[in-house]
């Protein structure tokens, strides 16, 4: 309980946008599973076109696999496309660069390397203090 307090206080004062995701968050714990599945389908569709028209190595995978980004509607579609590890994104790590990254806040990080390599990535500040938030959600 404190410490659910020390954290509003501290992001009230720091980022406010951290306590308006926490709040979210909270609310869409009472919202039937038909409506918070709808809203993750649109979230998705968002994520695939923005991967598609913005990150070259999404572009590249989909060309050579055969489909585009209307191809993927529900998280059941995700299963058509390869999947993604480590290897690839070091190998490919220029191609993972959004073409409008100049237009983006975002922050570096690095998981902490638990199989051996840590593995760096960008994150946009929206997603990383949505994650924040996720972090105290009950």
């Amino acid at each position: 309980m404190l410490n659910k307090i020390l954290f509003k206080t501290a992001y009230f004062l720091k980022r406010r946008r951290v306590i308006s995701y926490y709040n979210h968050f909270q609310s869409n714990q009472r919202k039937p599973y038909g409506w918070l599945k709808n809203q993750q389908e649109e979230q998705l569709r968002k994520l695939i076109d923005f991967s598609y028209k913005n990150v070259p190595y999404y572009a590249k995978m989909f060309d050579r696999i055969g489909i585009g980004p209307c191809d993927i509607q529900t998280i059941k579609d995700l299963q058509k496309l390869p999947i993604l590890n480590k290897q690839i994104i070091k190998n490919n790590w220029n191609d993972f660069i959004p073409k409008n990254i100049k237009m983006m806040e975002y922050v570096n990080g690095a998981t902490g390397g638990s199989t051996g390599i840590p593995l760096k990535y960008r994150m946009s500040k929206n997603d990383y203090e949505k994650g924040t938030a996720m972090l105290y959600n009950d």
